[in-house]
C-alpha cells in the first residue's frame, strides 16, 4: 500500500510539490534539498550572541540539538525563520538559500566587537530531507559530523559536509526521489 506524501506534510522539510508523492511505506526516501541553505556561527562568544538576537532561548540546547527560531530586525519584523542546530565547536542555521544573504547582512551590523564569526556554509554542508521507514537513521552508518534531527512525525532533517552526502544516502539505506514544483528537480 502506498502513501502520499501531501503539500503540507513535505512543507515540513522544506519542498513544494505540484503533486503528492507517492512511495512504499516501507521504503525510505530522501531528498537533497539544495533550495536549502546553512549559515556557520562560530566563535566563543556565539552563544551569547545567538542568546541576544533571536527569538527562542539557545542557551537550552544540547550539541547535536535542534529547534525552530526566528530572527526579527530591530523594528520586531521578521527577517527569517531557521533551523538552529547546536554542534560541539559551532552552531548551523539551516533556512532557505535565498535568506542567507539578507540574514548575514543584517546580522553583522551588531556584531561590533562580538568573538561571533557569521559564513555562508552552503558550499560546505549540504540538507538532505528524510522519511524514514525505521524511527530514525543508524548514527553509527552516517558520516561524522553529521547532524540530524526530528521535523515532525516520521520526518527528519539533516545538514551533511557536501563530500559526504553519497555516504549519507548510502547509510540511510533510502531510495532517493526526484521532486519537482520547487523550480529546479532535485
Amino acid at each position: 500500500m502506498s502513501k502520499k506524501i501531501l503539500e503540507s506534510e513535505a512543507s515540513l522539510l522544506g519542498i513544494r510539490l505540484s503533486e503528492p508523492l507517492e512511495f512504499e511505506p516501507a521504503m525510505a526516501v530522501y531528498v537533497e534539498l539544495p533550495e536549502m541553505g546553512v549559515i556557520r556561527v562560530h566563535g566563543e562568544e556565539s552563544e551569547k550572541f545567538l542568546q541576544a538576537q533571536l527569538i527562542n532561548d539557545v542557551s537550552g540546547l544540547s550539541a547535536g540539538e535542534a529547534h525552530i527560531t526566528g530572527y526579527c530586525n530591530h523594528q520586531g519584523r521578521m527577517i527569517g525563520i531557521y533551523w538552529l542546530l547546536r554542534r560541539e565547536s559551532d552552531w548551523l542555521m539551516v533556512c532557505h538559500a535565498e535568506l542567507i544573504a539578507t540574514t548575514l547582512e543584517a546580522i553583522r551590523k551588531y556584531i561590533l566587537r562580538t568573538k561571533v564569526t557569521f559564513t555562508d556554509g552552503s558550499q560546505d554542508y549540504g540538507v538532505m530531507g528524510f522519511s524514514p521507514s525505521k524511527p530514525s537513521p543508524d548514527a553509527d552508518a552516517l558520516p561524522a559530523n553529521s547532524c540530524w534531527w526530528s521535523a515532525g512525525e516520521n520526518r527528519h532533517l539533516g545538514v551533511v559536509e557536501r563530500a559526504n552526502l553519497p555516504t549519507a544516502a548510502h547509510a540511510l539505506g533510502s531510495t532517493r526521489q526526484r521532486i519537482s514544483g520547487a523550480g529546479d528537480n532535485f
